[in-house]
């Protein structure tokens, strides 16, 4: 299970925040002071695989369980939704379940296997999207991580804080990207691309060298 700790500067006073998180793999702070996090939800292998599971942002809040690894996004994994075609619906592992807090629901979902990764709060100067948050989406590894469907991820999405909804960006030619941020003027944003690789049936990576790179994207990258 993914742990939220924080501690001193020096590494001294380690203390858990939060835990029952899954993948927390993007962590930013809201103006306000509230922390966000991206969390990868289950997969759909393993010995005990779990199908159909978004991806989520969750408020990290001081004391709270997130699930992991009964519950996804609040629901029991025991939930018709999360059941694969060809596996026994997954069954609670954990027997305290009286003995500890609600599971936290998300602020919203993502699309199954999109693999949501980092994110960075639009500047001001992006006038009509400040505030908003600018998300990575990596991109499914199937046949690793499910057993088919559609392609997803591979591109950056706006989510607008006012309702959590999700917004499409201009396509552009991502192979993988893993972190966004925005320059200190606020006048363009940078997408860091990991590169093209898929999963091959075999579990084997099929990957084209020199094609990570680093994007710089003018302002009316976010206009559709």
């Amino acid at each position: 299970t993914a742990c939220v700790m924080r501690c001193d500067p020096d590494g001294a006073n380690l203390e858990l925040v939060a835990w029952g998180l899954r993948n927390a793999y993007g962590l930013g702070f809201l103006p306000g002071g509230r922390l966000l996090a991206t969390d990868q939800g289950a997969d759909d292998r393993g010995t005990r695989p779990i199908a159909n599971c978004p991806d989520f942002l969750y408020e990290v809040l001081p004391g709270a369980w997130y699930g992991w690894p009964d519950f996804m996004g609040g629901r029991p994994v025991t939930d018709a939704c999360f059941r694969p075609a060809d596996s026994p619906a997954p069954e609670f592992l954990l027997a305290n379940h009286a003995e500890l807090p609600p599971p936290q629901a998300p602020l919203m979902e993502f699309e199954a296997n999109a693999c949501a990764v980092k994110f960075a709060l639009v500047p001001p100067r992006f006038a009509g999207f400040a505030g908003h948050l600018m998300v990575a989406l990596f991109g499914d590894e199937m046949p690793m991580t499910a057993r088919s469907g559609p392609r997803v991820g591979r591109k950056l999405v706006r989510v607008d804080p006012a309702g959590w909804s999700v917004h499409p960006v201009q396509p552009m030619a991502l192979h993988r990207p893993i972190d966004v941020a925005f320059d200190p003027s606020g006048s363009a944003a940078y997408v860091l691309d990991f590169g093209q690789f898929e999963m091959t049936p075999g579990m084997g990576v099929e990957a084209r060298a020199a094609s990570g790179c680093l994007w710089r994207l003018c302002p009316d990258f976010m206009e559709v």
